[in-house]
């Protein structure tokens, strides 16, 4: 399974755009439509989700379930070692170990990518008019 998907695309994205724009060949609309649209279409692959056709995501939906799924990660490790401190017999410590990773990960990447989107948003509004 892989580690919150939407949070490393979203990041990946953002990198190239800064990138390119560095590079001075900025992103094109359609550059930056085509990429988020092979990223949601390999994110759904491999949640093993079936992609609806048509209609555009909101990207503030597609942030609010990113936070809400590092949350639910971050919840499911906590309950995870909750049960093996009381004894759990179903609960390896390798297993806790490996929740509470991927919770961190997740909440890393989250944290990057809201860097990211802060740094993107100063620069936006930095830009002479």
């Amino acid at each position: 399974m892989l580690i919150m998907p939407c949070q490393y695309m979203a990041l990946i994205m953002l990198v190239a755009m800064d990138y390119a724009n560095k590079q001075g060949n900025p992103m094109s609309d359609m550059n930056v439509n085509q990429i988020l649209a092979q990223m949601r279409t390999l994110s759904l692959q491999a949640g093993g989700h079936v992609q609806e056709k048509g209609g555009n995501t909101d990207f503030s939906a597609l942030l609010q379930q990113s936070i809400a799924a590092v949350n639910n990660t971050q919840q499911s490790a906590e309950k995870m070692t909750e049960a093996f401190e009381t004894g759990a017999a179903n609960i390896s410590l390798a297993d806790v170990m490996v929740s509470t990773q991927k919770a961190n990960v997740s909440f890393q990447a989250m944290l990057q990518v809201r860097n990211k989107l802060v740094e993107a948003y100063k620069d936006v509004m930095n830009m002479p008019m």
